[in-house]
């Protein structure tokens, strides 16, 4: 059974990402609840990550940066993706930018 919500979660993020790269942000917002309603170590990091990415895609700023702080407080660890994800380049001014940064890299080690 374990193997089978993996499976059904790489699938949801995978299929994420793709909507979120594809520039479609309202129907990426659809695969997020969908990956987060999963309530599995992996969704929820890249659930609130891709939801973030999405929510900033449609410029909504609070939303993105409340959904990108639950990815961190998840585990999400990709600084690298955060940093250079051109959808987030409109948050880089936000004053809760650094710390978002600082609790992200936290998680590498």
């Amino acid at each position: 059974q374990g193997w089978l919500i993996f499976s059904e979660v790489s699938y949801l993020v995978n299929w994420g990402f793709y909507v979120v790269d594809t520039g479609r942000y309202a129907e990426a917002l659809a695969w997020c609840e969908q990956t987060l309603a999963v309530e599995h170590e992996l969704a929820l990091p890249y659930g609130h990550y891709l939801a973030g990415v999405a929510r900033a895609g449609l410029g909504e700023t609070e939303a993105a940066l409340t959904h990108l702080k639950a990815a961190a407080e998840a585990g999400f660890d990709e600084l690298a993706e955060l940093t250079e994800r051109a959808e987030l380049k409109s948050l880089h001014d936000q004053a809760a930018w650094p710390a978002l940064l600082t609790r992200v890299g936290q998680n590498l080690g």
